[in-house]
């Protein structure tokens, strides 16, 4: 098993959650932990009614005390405990190409943090 935790926060972002949960299952993680930041849509109910893996560790929490990102981003890492944490959000997702790289580089211990770069379109 991989020494990854996939972390995301997530609000009112039901549409992508299928999709989502289908992609960060493909890095085999060790665990996956999602905090919802105040959703009124559904999707927290959908998130913790998904099918769960064994040998994952599931942590999908409700997190009231939204004050930002940056608060919540470290409360998430905080929560993580496996040596490489992979920070996604709901709408995003990674060729199979960058994902068997960042395998990879975990695998052959070539470098300690990993940095991608991202192109949005709107």
């Amino acid at each position: 098993m991989n020494n990854i935790s996939i972390i995301s926060h997530i609000k009112n972002d039901i549409e992508f959650v299928p999709q989502f949960w289908k992609h960060i299952h493909s890095y085999n993680p060790k665990e996956i932990i999602i905090l919802d930041t105040g959703s009124i849509d559904g999707t927290y109910e959908l998130l913790t009614g998904l099918p769960k893996q064994d040998g994952i560790q599931y942590i999908i929490e409700k997190f009231p005390y939204y004050t930002g990102m940056v608060p919540v981003f470290n409360k998430l890492v905080s929560m993580a405990t496996s040596e490489w944490v992979i920070k996604l959000d709901v709408d995003e997702l990674l060729r199979k190409k960058t994902i068997n790289e960042i395998v990879y580089i975990i695998e052959k211990g070539i470098y300690n943090c990993i940095s991608i770069p991202t192109i949005h379109h709107f």
